[in-house]
């Protein structure tokens, strides 16, 4: 099953003069229906997690934690540091330390309890390979390997032993490579083949030891605010065994910075 958050019915979109009331929802993919829990009351752990529409997220393994670090719009200073992680399960807010400087339009993932912040950019808009670790039960970030390439707006995802950065845009073009960092082994960043399209903001995850990117916007200039944008319909799998990506069935309409998950 899976739960969301909503405003004022079934969409966090919803706006009006007045606050709209927090609900949580689950929704039952076998039979198909949305059925509502219950309403969150102001203080809740979770009415944090619905008042974070503007934070980049990971998630825990077990699906327990939320991290919400960093913005996914380049604005304030402040908003590009803020860090914090809500258990969903006990209704928990819990703020981490801050990140050392702003970062926008980056990925984050979770691995054995350590946050992974990935590429992105500065309040300058210009694109980072660099990455930040905060390791479970520590107070301080720590500078990871960097990327062999800068990229804003990378797919991110876990398959197996390896972190995969997906895409984004880079310092002179959107990109379709694809680089990979073995946790706790190699230390470096390793090229895996590159995509059939380049992609930035495309939906990624991994399932059945294979990873699957989904959508994204590909943009005819050579930097994220030049040339006609055009938001993809087209998917692709990558399969590590045969370093290969193989083209899957679009989807109905092209989408972008959509959340992607398994069931």
């Amino acid at each position: 099953m899976i739960y969301f958050l909503a405003k004022g019915g079934t969409s966090l979109s919803y706006q009006s003069n007045t606050t709209p009331k927090v609900t949580l929802h689950r929704f039952e993919p076998v039979l198909s229906r949305i059925i509502k829990v219950r309403d969150v009351q102001d203080g809740e752990g979770l009415a944090r997690l619905a008042a974070s529409r503007g934070y980049v997220r990971a998630m825990t393994d077990d699906g327990e934690e939320i991290f919400c670090c960093g913005s996914i719009r380049v604005r304030s200073e402040e908003s590009g540091r803020v860090a914090f992680k809500i258990n969903w399960k006990k209704n928990t807010a819990e703020d981490l330390p801050k990140l050392p400087l702003p970062r926008y339009h980056h990925s984050a993932v979770v691995v054995d309890g350590d946050l992974f912040i990935i590429g992105g950019c500065n309040i300058a808009g210009e694109p980072l390979a660099s990455v930040l670790i905060l390791r479970k039960g520590q107070d301080e970030w720590e500078e990871g390997i960097s990327m062999l390439y800068a990229r804003i707006g990378p797919g991110v995802a876990v398959l197996g032993d390896y972190i995969y950065a997906v895409g984004g845009t880079g310092v002179e073009k959107c990109l379709k490579t694809v680089e990979r960092y073995h946790v706790g082994s190699h230390n470096i960043w390793e090229l895996v083949s590159v995509m059939n399209c380049s992609r930035v903001f495309a939906g990624v995850v991994a399932a059945g030891g294979s990873l699957f990117v989904f959508g994204g916007q590909t943009y005819a200039g050579t930097r994220e605010d030049s040339g006609t944008r055009t938001v993809l319909r087209t998917c692709e799998k990558y399969d590590p065994c045969t370093d290969s990506w193989t083209a899957l069935p679009d989807m109905s309409r092209g989408r972008c910075q959509m959340v992607t998950v398994t069931v």
